[in-house]
């Protein structure tokens, strides 16, 4: 039987992962560095979405919370400043030819995706990246604190229902 910091947790991380799930899902419009509006999705491949998920500990005089994701997760939510460190460029690799993209020359032209254009791509992305950064999504950041706001009360009233019947059972032994 969950007691009812627990339950209050439990429901708290179903109610986060949730939200961030469809957050991440979600399409949204976003400006491009050269100022135009356009349509992204956070997670293509469902990788990052799958991976989401919380764990609850809860002990006599302290509880813990923890969500998990996949490592990139913390980045994809709060964005990279400019000058960090470079991608992977195999994994950026890899991401181009999952991503049902097509290739472009200067003149806008389809061309032909062959692995040196790919390489120089991963390049460029990661090179842009390095220079720009990557704008925050706050896939995960936004339901946590929306949820968070309604928590403390209920988290405080259970915490000392538990320590209630705690003592309760210390002074029954």
């Amino acid at each position: 039987m969950l007691s009812n910091v627990e339950q209050i947790l439990e429901e708290f991380g179903e109610r986060v992962t949730r939200l961030a799930k469809i957050n991440i899902g979600a399409t949204r419009l976003v400006k491009n560095r050269k100022g135009n509006t356009v349509k992204r999705k956070i997670d293509f491949s469902g990788k990052l979405r799958n991976s989401i998920s919380y764990a609850v500990n809860v002990f006599k005089n302290s509880f813990g919370f923890y969500i998990e994701m996949e490592d990139y997760g913390k980045d994809v939510d709060q964005g990279k400043k400019a000058g960090g460190a470079p991608a992977s460029l195999p994994r950026l690799e890899n991401w181009i030819r999952k991503k049902p993209a097509r290739l472009r020359d200067s003149k806008g032209s389809f061309i032909k995706m062959t692995d040196l254009r790919v390489k120089s791509f991963a390049k460029h992305i990661s090179d842009t990246h390095q220079k720009y950064g990557t704008a925050a999504t706050n896939f995960i950041s936004e339901p946590f604190s929306a949820e968070f706001k309604k928590l403390p009360d209920e988290l405080i009233e259970a915490f000392g229902l538990d320590v209630d019947k705690f003592l309760e059972q210390q002074f029954n032994d």
